[in-house]
């Protein structure tokens, strides 16, 4: 078999933000975006993309692509994998909420003693300073300051049929806000959540963090011509928040990350994900390899079950159990948040600052 390599976009997919209300001053903005798909046999082919902003380019927005797509001997696509991660210009006027950062990706194997794994990576670093008479404290002191994530998405595992083995095939969301002050690095934020095939060939789900504390649904959904064992796990629209300390008047630095990483393990399987924007890529992947509509089909039952769960549908429950706490807000569907709990309280309007991730489109700013 050939693989052949090219740039375009995907699946598992994430928007992210960094919206700060905070008044803050920023004194310095850089980001940097990676894309990668590897063939795991018998080709070993890779596809690796890399932007940096500024340091390769000044344009925004920057966008990193990667596509490894596996033919037959008779130059017919049977498997591949594409990764897509983005980064667009924060600095927009006062009102609107920016598309920061964002992530997809999809990989699957029609044919063929092959398998794929795919990552997409976008981080932001914004350095900051605090001033006194925005945080109403003096220079010097080390106030508790909040910031926030706001997800929302879908990961999926997928089968041509349910006696298949899938055990290996994975998704993961990871997201991470790391703080740099006075020379020392801090994680001040990390979460992530897996949607994984087991070897019973049932689906797991495994989660650390604030996503460990988040309701999701879990579905099994009805299968589509071409796929007989489609499990989804919708993510519903939550801020999570964190806190963090800085020194009034000394800046410091807050880069804040998404991962994604896709694996899938043989032939008739499959891992994509869609995190604030529909699951186009999906349909791209799956249709070049299978023909037809097939990818069209799955992504449409995706978006269904999205849908459905959104409107409370399906039960949901967290993967470790645990109730939300005060650090989780569910987002109503008019935009309107929901608190869980007490409010977590902040240091006025001036102490909010950090990661939102959310679907592409207008939102009305979030306060406490």
């Amino acid at each position: 078999m050939t693989s052949r390599r090219t740039s375009v976009l995907v699946l598992v997919s994430v928007m992210g933000v960094w919206a700060s209300a905070a008044r803050g001053e920023l004194l310095d903005l850089t980001a940097t975006v990676e894309s990668e798909v590897v063939e795991l046999a018998p080709g070993a082919e890779s596809d690796f993309a890399q932007e940096g902003f500024p340091e390769t380019t000044n344009q925004l927005p920057m966008a990193a692509m990667a596509q490894v797509i596996t033919e037959s001997t008779e130059g017919d696509p049977v498997g591949g994998g594409r990764t897509h991660a983005v980064f667009n210009d924060p600095r927009t006027p006062a009102g609107i909420e920016p598309i920061d950062f964002g992530a997809d990706g999809a990989v699957y194997t029609h044919e063929g003693e092959i398998a794929y794994v795919g990552a997409a990576t976008a981080a932001e670093t914004r350095t900051i300073r605090h001033l006194a008479i925005e945080v109403g404290e003096p220079d010097g002191s080390e106030p508790t300051f909040n910031g926030r994530f706001l997800v929302k998405g879908v990961l999926a595992i997928f089968a041509q049929s349910d006696n298949l083995d899938w055990d290996g095939t994975q998704v993961r969301l990871q997201l991470t806000v790391q703080q740099q002050r006075s020379g020392a690095a801090t994680e001040v934020f990390s979460t992530w959540l897996d949607l994984a095939g087991a070897a019973d060939g049932q689906a797991s789900t495994a989660a650390q963090g604030s996503l460990a504390r988040v309701p999701v649904a879990v579905i099994e959904i009805d299968p589509t011509d071409e796929f007989g064992r489609i499990v989804v796990l919708v993510i519903p629209e939550v801020i999570l928040r964190y806190s963090y300390t800085a020194t009034v008047g000394e800046e410091f630095s807050l880069t804040g990350s998404i991962e994604l990483d896709l694996a899938n393990t043989g032939e008739g399987v499959g891992a994509a994900a869609a995190i604030g924007i529909p699951p186009d890529a999906l349909a791209d992947v799956v249709d070049e390899v299978v023909g037809g509509a097939a990818g069209q089909n799955l992504a449409l039952a995706i978006q269904a079950a999205r849908a459905l769960a959104d409107v409370g549908v399906f039960q949901t429950e967290s993967v470790s159990g645990q109730e939300p706490d005060e650090s989780i807000v569910f987002v109503g569907t008019d935009g309107r948040c929901a608190s869980v709990g007490a409010e977590v309280p902040l240091l006025g309007f001036a102490g909010l600052t950090g990661m939102l991730l959310s679907a592409p489109r207008r939102r009305r700013r979030w306060t406490n």
